[in-house]
């Protein structure tokens, strides 16, 4: 099983999340659990085979593969001969550059 590197920038993303569902919904404990079960995923990551390389063009040209979390939340990684990272997140939804 290979280490798990979460950039600073998903890091980031990650801490607006839990931000956002604290603020809107009033629910740190479903942030804190939303959150936790999102980086169990993400190590989780580190004992699978590569999956698909993403279809968003900007992540396929750098490379990046993707993994999906709860249908919504689309994780883009690297792996490397000693590590993964995970270098971007985004919100499916919100995606409009997808080749098929």
């Amino acid at each position: 099983m290979k280490p798990v590197e979460i950039a600073d920038n998903v890091l980031e993303r990650l801490d607006d999340l839990f931000n956002h569902i604290v603020n809107e919904y009033r629910a740190p404990d479903t942030a804190h659990n939303y959150i936790e079960k999102i980086d169990e995923f993400l190590q989780n990551l580190g004992g699978c085979f590569a999956l698909a390389k993403c279809r968003r063009k900007k992540w396929r040209e750098k490379g990046y593969r993707c993994a999906v979390f709860n249908h919504c939340w689309i994780f883009a990684y690297q792996i490397y001969d000693d590590r993964m990272i995970i270098h971007d997140m985004e919100y499916a939804p919100n995606i409009t550059d997808v080749d098929y």
